[in-house]
C-alpha cells in the first residue's frame, strides 16, 4: 500500500509494481480493483465507467456503461 495523497492509498503488487486497488477516505469500507490486473479480467466486466474527466481522447467510450466524470461514488455527478 502506498499512500498517495492524503486521502488516497493505492495497492501494488509486490513482484512487478503493477496498481492493482485505489481506496479514497470518502469512501470507506469500499476498494476499486484495477480488473485489467487481474489473471481472468474478462470474467468480470465492467458495469461503469469512471474517471471520464481524465479520459484521454483517443480511448472510446462504452456507451452501455454507466459514465461518471469522476470516481465512483454517488456524490459525483454522471456524464450519461
Amino acid at each position: 500500500m502506498f499512500a498517495s495523497s492524503k486521502p488516497v492509498k493505492r495497492g501494488f503488487c509486490g513482484e512487478c509494481g503493477t496498481q492493482l486497488t485505489y481506496e479514497h477516505t470518502d469512501a470507506p469500507g469500499e476498494i476499486e480493483v484495477t480488473t485489467i490486473s487481474l489473471d481472468e479480467p474478462t470474467q468480470v466486466p465492467p458495469t461503469k465507467e469512471i474517471w471520464l474527466s481524465e479520459r484521454v481522447p483517443w480511448v472510446p467510450t462504452m456507451e452501455s456503461l454507466t459514465h461518471s466524470s469522476q470516481d465512483s461514488s454517488g456524490a459525483r455527478t454522471d456524464v450519461t
